[in-house]
């Protein structure tokens, strides 16, 4: 662009011409977006908020999510019928919806109810890193007896072969390697739930038509842009694709740990990922109101920003989606029945519980509020042989708080305490000590 202006002397200041030369071509070098467009675009927002939401409804139904749960009681009969058919470890993935920490300690509850490990409590440990639980797990079977994932857990934390080791042997023994049972065994646990009758998970498609569009359109249009501009990239359209990513990364790991497992609240599923889907909506339209671009032709960032944007508020609703088939949707929601039994129960002085029932509980994150009931109604420790101040025998499959079963450990520790100390003291110092498995089938962005 070329300015032709005349330029005379002012006497006493600087030249009136210059600086009317310089404030005409800021004007000419930025500008801000036209309001249609600017209408436009919030419209198109707003209009592709509804379709998420729509489409979100839609295949919410069709898993049964907002469903609820039924209205049956749950006894012990119930319990048989509907939950303990499925092994502990596979009702804490089911619950969960991942692999982690939790899944190790259930598998390590069920074969102490099993009598093939014996877990001790041996206090704390005062060591160099700070004062933490010492643990002794013993063998109690032949290594034949142990198969699947149980073998291959009890294969890394009894090394070598060994009957019995601490947790300062296993932090002794992978000081330099690290062994980190979750990794060990998400991939067949994972594998073994698929494979339950009913329980396998949907790999929604990763291709949408909005996002793709969206994505395709915000690349055309900057290249536009970039083409018909004094400048290519103005620094606040950078500033918005980086904000707009920011809001996006949250959504996202919100609606993967938060909203995708929720279950029973159908107001919360559905405006919680709403929110969290307009936050890229927000941060992508509404700073173009009355903010001037460094370029002349800003319609172009602009567009290209808000279409960034919509395509971003499509992958959040997508990531918020269940994975779950109906069926497995529906065990769910016994899973939390069969939880809110097992809570209330735990709050009575003589539980209608069953030891053998312990792993069920520690499976549907109940670890803490049986220690607690243990600390309350315990007066000493439980040993393997069944010795302690309880009034019923270990053996006799009645509520003991589950430490007359698992060899002390339920009576002065939480099994989630158990787990945890177990994965930071077999890990490596460059490994770290926890993990987990997203339970999700696939679908990505």
């Amino acid at each position: 662009m070329l300015l032709r202006l005349d330029l005379e002397h002012a006497e006493g200041g600087a030249g009136v011409g210059t600086r009317e030369a310089l404030l005409l071509s800021r004007k000419a070098s930025s500008s801000r977006a036209p309001d249609w467009l600017m209408w436009l675009l919030s419209v198109a927002g707003v209009a592709a908020l509804f379709f998420w939401e729509r489409d979100f409804l839609r295949h919410e139904r069709t898993t049964g999510r907002l469903d609820g749960r039924s209205n049956e009681d749950v006894d012990s009969q119930w319990l048989r019928k509907n939950l303990l058919p499925i092994r502990p470890e596979h009702v804490a993935v089911l619950w969960d919806e991942e692999i982690g920490e939790a899944e190790v300690a259930t598998i390590l509850s069920r074969l102490g109810v099993e009598k093939k490990l014996k877990v001790e409590d041996l206090g704390l440990d005062l060591g160099y890193f700070g004062d933490h639980h010492l643990f002794r797990m013993t063998r109690l079977v032949p290594l034949e007896n142990f198969s699947g994932v149980e073998r291959t857990l009890i294969d890394g934390l009894l090394f070598e072969g060994r009957e019995s080791v601490t947790t300062s042997d296993l932090r002794e023994h992978y000081s330099n390697s690290g062994f980190n049972p979750v990794f060990e065994i998400q991939d067949q646990l994972s594998l073994d739930v698929e494979r339950l009758p009913g329980m396998g998970q949907e790999t929604l498609a990763s291709v949408s038509f909005m996002r793709t569009f969206g994505l395709i359109s915000a690349s055309v249009l900057m290249a536009i842009g970039g083409m018909v501009s004094t400048r290519v990239l103005p620094h606040q359209f950078m500033g918005g694709i980086f904000f707009c990513l920011m809001a996006t990364s949250f959504s996202a790991v919100v609606s993967v740990q938060w909203i995708r497992p929720m279950l029973g609240d159908a107001q919360m599923i559905r405006f919680g990922t709403g929110f969290l889907a307009i936050l890229p909506l927000l941060v992508a339209i509404l700073p173009w109101w009355g903010w001037e671009l460094d370029s002349p032709r800003s319609e172009w960032f602009v567009s290209s920003v808000a279409l960034f944007g919509i395509a971003c508020g499509s992958s959040v609703y997508n990531l918020a989606k269940s994975r779950n088939v109906l069926s497995r949707m529906k065990k769910r929601y016994q899973l939390m029945q069969a939880r809110e039994f097992f809570e209330r129960e735990l709050q009575k002085d003589f539980p209608a519980l069953r030891d053998d029932w312990a792993p069920y509980l520690v499976a549907l994150d109940l670890s803490t509020e049986m220690e607690a009931w243990s600390k309350g109604h315990s007066t000493g420790r439980f040993s393997s042989s069944g010795s302690g101040n309880s009034g019923a025998s270990p053996d006799s499959g009645a509520w003991t708080g589950g430490g007359g079963a698992f060899g002390g450990a339920g009576a002065t520790a939480s099994w989630s305490t158990v787990a945890s100390t177990v994965s930071a003291s077999s890990a490596s110092a460059s490994s770290g000590g926890g993990g987990s498995s997203g339970g999700g089938g696939g679908g990505g962005w």
